[in-house]
């Protein structure tokens, strides 16, 4: 589970108000480089707070949709935007197989 923010509060993302955690496989590019840098060595029903500067998150496209009525976008994580994770590794399991 997790809890993504902007610096300033903003939270963009929230697995537990979801309430599913996010399954993802190492290695892979499922989620931002430093949420998978910062989860290592992490085990079960561990938390860290995750401070990532912007390269290792969403970096200079940040997460952003443009509108059909005008060009402007509207971004749910600004461009070069630094973050923070709060994360609670739920389990650690084998890779499914494929």
């Amino acid at each position: 589970n997790y809890i993504a923010y902007l610096r300033d509060g903003t939270i963009f993302d929230n697995t537990i108000k979801r309430g599913k955690p996010l399954a993802f496989q190492t290695g892979k590019k499922q989620v931002v480089p430093g949420l998978e840098l910062g989860i290592m060595g992490m085990k079960a029903g561990e938390q860290r707070q995750l401070f990532l500067k912007s390269e290792w998150g969403y970096g200079e496209d940040g997460v952003c949709l443009e509108t059909e009525e005008d060009d402007d976008a509207t971004c749910l994580v600004p461009p070069d935007t630094d973050l923070v994770y709060d994360v609670t590794l739920i389990n650690v399991g084998p890779a499914p197989n494929n």
